[in-house]
């Protein structure tokens, strides 16, 4: 290949430097590659950072964090933010993800200007030279995406470290997608802190963390038992509170938590840690973290009512059936527990709902909407009701 020069250089360099800033959001992140190629960086060249990038004060007022507003295709064009960094109030620094994303917005304001576009990422539509006309500013896509980052690791990255075998899929078999940086932001920061795994669940935005072990971490057979040993810390965890009054729980199964109340007290057994994991264990009450209430599905599997609207109803299930799970199923199932800290889900449910009420009274959902109303009206009530006690 010749020596590049002129404009032909400008342009390799400008897109060298797009493919690396896009390497360092995702690999900081764990965002979406769609989602990276639909963000909306705004019209006001004025701002230090694009529109789509925002910042607020933690609850203490100690920190400023970064976060970065998108579009999740997957759900129905559903708007999310993902937490992409944080700094000390008052500190200038800028968590690398941000600067990348300060780094995109001045790179290429010029072409959006051109183009009359607002997307963050933008691509040059012909083979040469830079554009000097609208038509020559095209959007980008995943697999354009794709193409940039491997031809950045190609051209300089160095995989004198990578196995043989992640060499030959890399550049040989071509299997390198924006997507697997969720795997590799996952794995990394588990392998970090393994107690990261409820972390890593809310920062992906999943309804449970059965969604992250299955699909980020559980494919590494070397971390199955880590995985188990972090849901029962987190089971345990739970069981204490119960145990030492600090959570009040409500829902078909409190019953059965009660039991672990109840057998610390015959055998004045102290509250610890060890005997909250060694009563999960033997008695295989690994709780699903869901955002909106607890899953005893180990208690017996046979019962669990997401299952059973499935047709998947059997005693050997592991995990919920997500294609049928939701807040009003689970409510009616005898496996549900809830507590305080599911109290403001429970708030912004009835809120949505009661907005919806509001709406034409010949809508055929209304039906549905009021029964969803009324049951977060009376969790919402039950809740606060322990929750002050």
């Amino acid at each position: 290949m010749g020596m590049l020069e002129g404009n032909q250089l400008l342009r390799r360099l400008i897109i060298t430097i797009q493919s690396a800033a896009i390497v360092c959001i995702q690999g900081s992140t764990g965002m979406r590659a769609h989602e990276m190629c639909g963000l909306d960086a705004g019209s006001d060249e004025s701002q230090p950072l694009p529109g789509c990038i925002e910042s607020e004060i933690s609850s203490d007022g100690l920190m400023e964090i970064f976060y970065c507003r998108s579009v999740e295709a997957k759900q129905s064009k559903v708007r999310t933010r993902w937490v992409i960094g944080a700094r000390s109030v008052g500190s200038n620094y800028l968590p690398p993800p941000v600067r990348a994303f300060q780094v995109l917005w001045q790179l290429y304001m010029r072409w959006r200007r051109l183009g009359g576009t607002t997307k963050l990422l933008v691509t040059f539509r012909a083979a040469k030279g830079l554009p000097r006309k609208s038509t020559s500013v095209g959007r980008m896509t995943v697999v354009a995406l794709t193409e940039l980052q491997k031809d950045f690791l190609r051209e300089h990255c160095d995989l004198s470290g990578a196995s043989e075998a992640s060499r030959v899929e890399f550049l040989e078999q071509h299997r390198l997608r924006g997507h697997r940086w969720r795997t590799t932001f996952a794995l990394f920061l588990f392998r970090v802190n393994s107690g990261l795994l409820p972390a890593i669940s809310r920062h992906f935005q999943h309804l449970s963390m059965v969604m992250t072990e299955r699909g980020y971490i559980g494919n590494d057979v070397d971390l199955i038992d880590t995985l188990d040993s972090t849901r029962v810390m987190e089971s345990a965890r739970f069981m204490l509170e119960f145990a030492e009054g600090r959570s009040a729980a409500a829902g078909s199964v409190a019953k059965h938590v009660e039991r672990f109340r109840e057998e610390l007290r015959e055998q004045k057994v102290e509250a610890t840690q060890a005997a909250a994991e060694a009563f999960i264990i033997e008695n295989d009450l690994r709780i699903f973290f869901l955002p909106y209430g607890h899953c005893f599905l180990h208690l017996k599997p046979e019962a669990s009512r997401c299952h059973d609207l499935g047709g998947s109803s059997h005693w050997s299930r592991r995990g919920p059936n997500v294609a049928f799970r939701s807040p009003s199923v689970c409510l009616g199932c005898q496996l549900f527990i809830a507590n305080g800290r599911h109290l403001p889900v429970w708030q912004e449910r009835e809120s949505t709902y009661a907005k919806a009420l509001k709406g034409s009274q010949r809508d055929p959902a209304l039906r549905v909407i009021k029964a969803r109303h009324a049951q977060a009206t009376n969790m919402v009530a039950i809740l606060g009701k322990k929750a002050a006690k």
